[in-house]
């Protein structure tokens, strides 16, 4: 949870005590301020600018939940919303999604399920106000920089700055944490449209039931709950460059439709029959195998080769170790400036670690040493005991061993692992690790967030 000075407040508003109990215990350890409420009347009683988060039952006596985050939209506008969906009330809660809620959670949850929806929920809602003022200050997009000291490194940015001069679709493909996203927008800011916008969809965090009106928008009454028309990211990227990321989650029933949109250069939003120009330029991410996922029926042959037009390969961050050194000291400089501590050197000792490291998790994995070595390094050093590499899995071939990882790091290369080891698929993956799907959908998301560097 956010750490602040102040008791975060939390309203619950439920009409089953046995589940306002369980939430109020779930949070007891995140030192919250917890308002309950048992009816929709009171809840909205309740209502106030001032809390920071509201977890709503859809089906209470009085006042439905719906109702009650409608008052809410309107009351207090900027207080994210959490729905308590029960069996059969999907639909409910996606209509909640529609009319303004962040996110749902359907019973039964467990308390770290319920923990995790929380955290995720108030981190985006930060990180959507922070990027709010960013916006109102008119402040330019971060320029990106890439390192290239090895000859794999080279070529790649070679490639890319050639593929920037020009509208072709670009896919990028490589292993999670080498950077894909950061190329994406490295080859915008090098191209022709850099002075447009650049627009992100992460098809694989987006929720199904939203996707095409995220993707292509939609039409003032399409579905319940569209109060106005909405302009989908092909629109809002009109001009510059929209990046398709982890397009090989994209459902294949909407696949078609992103085809089609491609090939003719028009998109018509849910509920219109109003076809509306676009001019895009289209990059794709990807950290599967789209070729096996065409052949296992996952994925449409005629929308790979759409796509597949120009194919850039990140490599992994072993095969570019002549890259180390230069990505250590950006990364240094970009993290010391962030946590606003001043000059940090690496020792030669420590250095020679980070060149003969195997990085599994890549450049994330190298970005998350770093600041960790930051906050424990000594004198302004980085010595290998900050490192802790040795507890790690190195090129030696040894089993890793799990000493001096945080529960998050555990919990993470489990998941990742997991998910290496079938494909990507995330169903089969959650029930190898005994969690729901939906777990390892938020927990993705979650890193996504955290890490710049896709």
């Amino acid at each position: 949870m956010p750490n602040q000075n102040r008791k975060q407040s939390v309203l619950v508003a439920d009409d089953d005590s046995f589940i306002r109990e369980f939430i109020r215990n779930a949070v007891s350890g995140f030192d919250f301020q917890v308002a309950e409420a048992q009816d929709g009347s009171e809840a909205i009683n309740l209502l106030d600018p001032a809390l920071d988060i509201i977890l709503l039952d859809l089906q209470m006596p009085k006042a439905s939940g719906l109702e009650v985050l409608s008052v809410a939209r309107s009351k207090c506008p900027d207080v994210p919303v959490i729905v308590i969906s029960g069996t059969g009330e999907v639909s409910d809660a996606v209509a909640a999604l529609k009319h303004g809620a962040s996110d749902y959670i359907s019973k039964p949850f467990a308390a770290e399920e319920i923990q995790a929806r929380i955290h995720e929920v108030l981190k985006r809602h930060s990180l959507e106000i922070e990027n709010k003022e960013l916006r109102s200050t008119f402040l330019p997009a971060r320029q990106i920089e890439l390192i290239a000291g090895s000859s794999v490194g080279s070529s790649l940015i070679d490639h890319a700055q050639k593929a920037a001069q020009v509208d072709s679709t670009v896919l990028i493909t490589g292993s999670s944490g080498t950077g894909k996203s950061a190329l994406a927008q490295w080859i915008h800011q090098q191209g022709p449209r850099s002075a447009f916008p650049f627009v992100c969809v992460s098809c694989g965090a987006i929720p199904r039931e939203l996707i095409e009106s995220e993707l292509f928008g939609h039409q003032k009454g399409a579905f319940t709950g569209a109060d106005s028309d909405r302009v989908g990211r092909f629109e809002s990227a009109n001009g510059g460059t929209l990046f398709l990321d982890e397009i090989g989650e994209l459902p294949i029933d909407l696949q078609p439709k992103l085809l089609n949109v491609l090939q003719d250069r028009i998109v018509t939003r849910v509920g219109s029959s109003e076809s509306r120009p676009f001019d895009v330029r289209v990059i794709a991410a990807t950290n599967r195998d789209l070729s096996v996922a065409v052949e296992e029926g996952r994925f449409r042959e005629d929308l790979f080769y759409r796509i597949n037009v120009l194919h850039l390969p990140v490599p992994t961050l072993s095969e570019r170790s002549d890259d180390i050194p230069g990505l250590v000291e950006q990364k240094l400089k970009n993290i010391s400036q962030r946590l606003k501590i001043g000059n940090i050197n690496v020792s030669d000792n420590a250095m020679d670690q980070l060149l003969t490291y195997s990085w599994p998790g890549n450049i994330r994995e190298l970005e998350n040493i770093l600041e960790r070595a930051i906050v424990f390094a000594e004198d302004g050093k980085i010595e290998p005991r900050d490192l802790n590499l040795q507890s790690r899995n190195t090129s030696s071939g040894s089993e890793p061993s799990l000493l001096g990882l945080t529960l998050a790091d555990i919990e993470r290369m489990a998941i990742q692992q997991t998910l290496d080891s079938v494909n990507g698929k995330r169903a089969e993956a959650a029930e190898i690790l005994g969690v729901s799907e939906r777990t390892i959908y938020n927990r993705l998301r979650e890193y996504e967030e955290t890490n710049e560097l896709d």
